[in-house]
């Protein structure tokens, strides 16, 4: 098998062989192995500061000799101290993971259950693996992609979106009827005042990037001063 890694920056327990169970569950007993598997940057620059986005691509091999190209997405946290303290308070991968693989299958089933097909987003998967993760199903093979997040959705995405949206409101508000309410890790805000002291240090930091990046906005002159008197506050 070989491994090849790109640019990217990777966790380093990323190994192909924590997906072999994951493989061998998908294919059952035509699975032979991984021949291939190549960690790539998920997302294009500028999409995503928050977390790693990786995409995984697989060269499976089969018993019949035949190789199936395989991928996945994975979502890791950053690597730095401040990141690691703010996911000891809140730890948003935990309960991210645990949307998908607990409530979106609820919610999707009670749509099937009065015999409508509704799908919230990527299916998501489990891993033993020492760190913080979110697996999920990689879309673009479906034929999905990111919009450009500077023009934005156009008028039938934008109101797909918003049937989307509607469904899984409806849906959530009907899971608590039928179960009562959520539990607390639902419930917590992603930055809670115990947070304030780490955010204001993040804020601090990306601060000072974006008053050095101002000048390449057009039309910044508008809001400018506004903003650097903020960026200065004492």
């Amino acid at each position: 098998m070989s491994e090849e890694i790109s640019s990217v920056t990777l966790p380093a327990w990323l190994k192909a062989d924590l997906f072999e169970k994951l493989l061998n569950e998908r294919f059952g007993n035509r699975y032979v192995g991984i021949k291939a598997f190549k960690p790539v940057a998920g997302l294009k620059p500028g999409e995503n500061y928050s977390t790693i986005m990786l995409r995984l691509h697989f060269e499976v091999e089969l018993k019949d000799h035949a190789i199936e190209n395989v991928s996945y997405m994975l979502k890791t946290p950053h690597d730095f101290e401040l990141y690691r303290e703010i996911l000891k308070k809140n730890n948003m991968f935990e309960v991210e993971r645990d949307v998908f693989l607990q409530v979106k299958p609820e919610l999707e089933n009670m749509y099937k259950d009065v015999g409508l097909d509704v799908t919230f987003g990527a299916k998501a998967y489990e891993i033993d693996v020492p760190d913080n993760y979110v697996l999920l199903q990689d879309l673009g093979p479906f034929g999905f992609k990111n919009v450009d997040r500077l023009e934005g959705l156009d008028t039938a995405h934008t109101k797909s979106v918003l049937k989307k949206m509607a469904q899984w409101h409806a849906a959530s508000a009907n899971r608590i009827h039928l179960k009562g309410p959520y539990t607390q890790n639902y419930l917590q805000p992603t930055y809670a005042d115990t947070m304030k002291e780490n955010i204001e240090q993040v804020a601090e930091t990306l601060g000072k990037y974006l008053l050095k990046c101002l000048p390449l906005y057009e039309g910044f002159e508008e809001y400018s001063e506004a903003v650097f008197k903020q960026g200065h506050r004492p």
